[in-house]
């Protein structure tokens, strides 16, 4: 897949964890998931790409939040832990990329 082929010659040394628990600048149904910071977006594609599991924390401003570089799409996450649960079309997305969607009760 290109963008595991991107990490590769990207990044030196290897990288290999069970799981990645990552943060997002934002979570869209087209883009999937995206930053804010160009560097931090090598490191965390590096992260997904190395793992065998990846979780994305985000809370619900994100969902539908597009910023400035892609990261990977829906289909190369395992699960997302959010607060409130997303956008009917955010949430078929996710279901058809077969992302587990944990809802975590409030204070």
């Amino acid at each position: 897949m290109f963008y595991c082929s991107m990490c590769r010659n990207r990044v030196l040394g290897s990288i290999s964890v069970d799981s990645a628990v990552i943060g997002v600048g934002g979570v869209t149904v087209k883009e999937g998931l995206t930053t804010t910071v160009l560097e931090e977006c090598a490191m965390i594609l590096a992260m997904i790409c190395s793992a065998r599991r990846t979780i994305v924390v985000a809370d619900a401003s994100k969902f539908g939040h597009n910023t400035f570089a892609h990261i990977a799409p829906l289909e190369r996450i395992q699960l997302l832990v959010t607060h409130e649960p997303p956008p009917a079309d955010l949430s078929r997305a996710l279901a058809e990329a077969h992302v587990e969607l944990i809802v975590a009760p409030g204070d």
